[in-house]
Formats: C-alpha cells, sequence, structure tokens
C-alpha cells in the first residue's frame, strides 16, 4: 500500500512540475506566448493635445475647444483649407503624411476644400469611434490599438518537421 502512495506522489509531482515548468510556451498548440503589441492611434497624437487639464482622459468640452484651437491653426482665419494645406498641416501633427488619416477623409463632400464643419465633423467622428466605452471621454487605454499577430517562419518543431522531430527526441529519451 506505501508503494502506491509513493507513486500516486510521484504521479503527481511530476504532472505539477509539467504544468509550472517555464519552457516559453504557453496556450494551447504549444504556440510561444506573445504579449499584445499596443501603439498609439495616429489620431491620438492630435487628441492627446486636446486634454487641456492633464487628467489623461479627454472629454467632449475637450475636444470642442481643442478642434476650434486646431482649426484656427490650420486655417489661420479663412473658412476653409486646401487639401494640401491640411495634408502639411495632418504631417507637422502627426509626424508623418498619410498615416491612417489622410487629408482627403475630411473633404467630405469631395470638393478639393475643408471647410471648418468638415474638420470639426471628421475629428468629432474619430473621437466618437475610439470611444469604445461610449462615455463621451477618451482615457489612455482607448488611444492604443492592437497591433495584428504576424504569421512568421516558425521555429523548431512548428515548422513543418514536428511529429519526426517529436519522434526524434522520443527515441533520445527512451
Amino acid at each position: 500500500m506505501r508503494a502506491f502512495w509513493i507513486a500516486a506522489m510521484g504521479t503527481m509531482i511530476v504532472s505539477l512540475a509539467a504544468c509550472v515548468t517555464d519552457d516559453g510556451h504557453r496556450g494551447d498548440r504549444g504556440r510561444a506566448y506573445e504579449r499584445p503589441r499596443l501603439i498609439v492611434a495616429p489620431e491620438a497624437l492630435l487628441l492627446m493635445e486636446y486634454d487641456t487639464n492633464h487628467d489623461r482622459i479627454i472629454d467632449r468640452a475637450e475636444l470642442e475647444a481643442g478642434i476650434s484651437r486646431s482649426w484656427q491653426e490650420v486655417s489661420h482665419g479663412a473658412n476653409e483649407v486646401s487639401l494640401i494645406a491640411l495634408r502639411d498641416w495632418l504631417t507637422q501633427v502627426l509626424g508623418a503624411p498619410d498615416l491612417s488619416w489622410s487629408a482627403m477623409s475630411f473633404d467630405h463632400n469631395f470638393d478639393g476644400h475643408i471647410t471648418a464643419q468638415e474638420f470639426h465633423d471628421e475629428i468629432a467622428q474619430v473621437f466618437d469611434r475610439l470611444d469604445i466605452r461610449h462615455d463621451n471621454r477618451l482615457t489612455r487605454g482607448e488611444l492604443l490599438r492592437q497591433l495584428p499577430q504576424m504569421e512568421g517562419p516558425r521555429s523548431g518543431s512548428e515548422q513543418g518537421g514536428g511529429e519526426q522531430d517529436q519522434g526524434s527526441r522520443r527515441r533520445r529519451q527512451d
């Protein structure tokens, strides 16, 4: 009877050790666990400037005031701006041209000019799209995007010869 309990305890210890061993794999199918890769949405670079009270939350009042300031900056008091002028301003604000937010996305009536209303509506639509909690407030977490998982070359047993590799390991262990 004592031999049975020793064997049972040994099996349990081996099973437990297999569960907690850190071999770089997590989850199912033996794939390595990777943390989600997050980036700041390009539009967030502009919206973060609207956080005037520095509480790391952009509310609707800050949005409206920020849009007004941005329009004055891009239009210099004019009633409309050209696509080229808006593109240049977006490049300055976002740091690079034609990220996910292009000047064309502001031109809702496709006339080649951006009015204050089109400018306001586009930025407000982006705010609404990013506001995943629908509480009229953007937190820093809502300004992040998850990069899609890239399927690239796999290493070791995941490259197609997996069963042969596992068989080789079994033969070496035997």
